[in-house]
């Protein structure tokens, strides 16, 4: 939601070259939302639930996953929804405040701290699949 639009283009830049693509997503990104029978202009953010919003996460969150691989943690991301798997609470705290700082600093984007959540494993609830250990497996 809180996407730069400056920042995001400036990375599509390296992955698309063809300048009527980039006018294309400049224009749906500064299109506006619908917002009962007036049109609100999104000066920041992607409208959530198109298709073309995951491309643009993705795109964007490259940065994220370079940056975890890099500090060797493993994890799992569709989207800008992701999972860093960690062994302890307090590994998960460092881990958490660490990419938070990362996010909001160098990618100026805004955590959402209720989503936010430290769990284990098994009560762990990800894009609608939950994990579970099956006893004598």
């Amino acid at each position: 939601d809180t996407i730069n639009h400056q920042k995001l283009m400036h990375r599509m830049q390296w992955y698309i070259a063809d300048k009527e693509i980039l006018q294309l997503i400049w224009n749906f990104l500064n299109a506006g939302v619908l917002d009962g029978e007036i049109i609100r202009s999104t000066p920041q953010g992607a409208q959530q639930g198109s298709p073309l919003s995951p491309l643009l996460a993705n795109v964007y969150l490259d940065q994220l996953d370079k940056e975890l691989e890099k500090r060797g943690h493993r994890f799992i991301r569709y989207a800008d929804d992701f999972i860093v798997l960690v062994q302890s609470e307090r590994a998960a705290q460092r881990v958490q405040e660490s990419v938070t700082q990362f996010l909001e600093g160098k990618l100026r984007l805004t955590v959402n701290q209720e989503k936010s959540q430290i769990v284990k494993a098994h009560q762990l609830e990800y894009l609608g699949f939950r994990l579970r250990k099956d006893k004598g497996k």
